[in-house]
């Protein structure tokens, strides 16, 4: 499974009443966010993962990258890593990510 397609099935769920791209952006941010924090503020983090191509690739990638370097830093300081603050980045991250237009896994170098 791909979400690439689940995300191509939301672009494509329009109504008459909204213009094409706030319906476009709606329905993409309501099939994203569904395999991610489920709502506006993760009130059920993870309750939907998916281990799909383009989100395993690229928001799981992500938010691994955050955590370790979150971690990385606390070590190099001798503190231990602050779950609050890192949990409010993870949940900025995810809202930016399921906001974002694109659905393609990208490089990582």
């Amino acid at each position: 499974m791909l979400l690439r397609d689940t995300a191509e099935k939301a672009k494509t769920a329009v109504d008459t009443t909204h213009s094409l791209e706030e319906m476009t952006k709606a329905f993409l941010f309501s099939a994203k966010n569904q395999v991610t924090i489920w709502g506006p503020n993760g009130e059920i983090n993870d309750y939907s993962a998916r281990e799909w191509n383009g989100v395993v690739g690229d928001y799981y990638y992500g938010r691994w990258k955050l955590y370790f370097d979150m971690l990385f830093d606390a070590l190099d300081h001798e503190q231990a890593l602050d779950y609050d603050v890192y949990h409010n980045a993870s949940i900025a991250y995810a809202l930016k990510w399921d906001a974002s237009v694109g659905v393609e896994r990208r490089g990582h170098g």
